[in-house]
């Protein structure tokens, strides 16, 4: 099952890729998007893209209908949900189950 961006529909998060050394998202056209902010409450970050990049991307519609740029954000422990999903893959992890 693929997680849905918003209630708006959009590609998936996972159809980005995220850099963990430069602290960045790509998208599945090759835009970068950047650190927007941080929420001082909860420590997630959100990452947007330039509005320039999607107002002539070809894949607009179907990446944010409803909004001018993309903005994803990244959960405080998700690097750490991300390797436990990556173990939870392993040949060696499935043999347990």
């Amino acid at each position: 099952m693929r997680a849905v961006y918003g209630s708006a529909g959009g590609l998936p998060k996972t159809d980005f890729k995220y850099d963990t050394k430069k602290d960045c998202y790509t998208c599945p056209e090759g835009k970068v998007l950047l650190l927007h902010c941080t929420s001082k409450k909860n420590g997630n970050k959100t990452y947007k893209i330039k509005d320039k990049a999607c107002i002539t991307c070809p894949i607009k519609q179907s990446c944010t209908p409803q909004g001018s740029a993309r903005r994803i954000t990244r959960g405080y422990y998700e690097n750490e949900i991300e390797k436990i999903r990556r173990r939870m893959q392993t040949p060696h992890f499935k043999s347990k189950l």
